[in-house]
């Protein structure tokens, strides 16, 4: 399975000289706050990351990015035993659905992109469902269409979810590129879904604002920690999933200095952090960084 930023491609920064965080033998880092850790740490299976991760890490982000394989893993990759052991799961939701990176321009066609998202984001979610995820993150559509559309595919999207049966409320919508959080008339279901802030697509695409906002930080249930890298050679922002030491100095100072003073008396107790960071030896450098914006290093 192939998961966002390519995992062992080679994007993580020169660890020579990086902090490590201390790890007891067998067990998880010494942590005061509830984090998690993706379902490709090395290369291997769903099931051999989730093994290596069990009493290293409280919960795992199943990776299910690819419409494609997502809800016909294999019992090989995914199997029944993997709920006996000591861990909490959420699931990200294909980010390859109909309309995410291509959302049509008008109601009618983005409402069809919405509907069939929906079918394909139930199939995928239905295959974890052995594992009681907490939430399914969604990528937000974008861009391509304003206003009207998105809301169209939103309000598509969350009917078919509700008519299947299933809560909003166990949707967590992130933020990417083209789509922040800041958008106007949520539709109904979408107004009820909790939201994933993406801290690495905040500090690409230019969205600080929101990621301070009372309103959205209140809905917050999951967080997304990486550094973003530098824009590609054209100058477009970019999101490579690098260990938390590849922040810039103005990036760890605002995080620090401004977003964690304002935003984190307002992010309900139970939010979770998960270093979306797809490398073990790079999340291991990431958490001292972690650990100092949120104050509990």
């Amino acid at each position: 399975m192939t998961a966002k930023g390519t995992p062992g491609s080679g994007d993580c920064p020169d660890r020579d000289g990086g902090e490590r965080i201390p790890v007891q033998t067998g067990g998880a880092p010494e942590l005061s706050f509830p984090w998690a850790a993706p379902s490709w740490v090395k290369p291997g299976t769903a099931a051999e990351n989730a093994r290596f991760l069990a009493g290293r890490v409280p919960e795992i982000g199943l990776c299910m990015f690819e419409v494609e394989s997502s809800a016909r893993m294999p019992e090989t990759e995914l199997p029944r035993g993997l709920a006996d052991l000591p861990l909490r799961w959420h699931a990200h939701l294909p980010s390859d659905l109909p309309g995410q990176r291509d959302l049509a321009a008008g109601a009618g066609a983005a409402s069809a992109q919405g509907a069939r998202a929906a079918e394909l984001a139930l199939a995928a979610w239905r295959r974890a469902a052995f594992l009681h995820p907490r939430l399914g993150v969604l990528h937000l559509p974008a861009p391509g269409g304003e206003g009207g559309s998105r809301a169209a595919w939103l309000e598509a999207f969350f009917r078919v979810w509700r008519s299947a049966g299933e809560n909003p409320r166990d949707i967590a919508l992130e933020n990417v590129r083209g789509a922040p959080f800041g958008l106007p008339g949520a539709p109904e279901g979408a107004d009820e879904a909790a939201l994933c802030l993406d801290m690495a697509h905040t500090l690409a695409y230019g969205q600080e604002g929101d990621s301070m906002r009372p309103d959205i930080l209140a809905r917050v249930r999951l967080l997304h920690w990486s550094a973003p890298g530098p824009a590609g050679p054209d100058g477009t922002p970019r999101d490579r999933h690098l260990p938390l030491t590849g922040l810039t100095p103005v990036q760890k100072d605002w995080l620090r200095r401004v977003w964690a003073r304002r935003a984190l008396p307002l992010l309900p107790a139970d939010a979770a952090h998960l270093v979306e960071v797809f490398d073990w030896e790079g999340i291991l450098l990431s958490l001292p960084e972690l650990g100092r914006i949120l104050g509990r290093a």
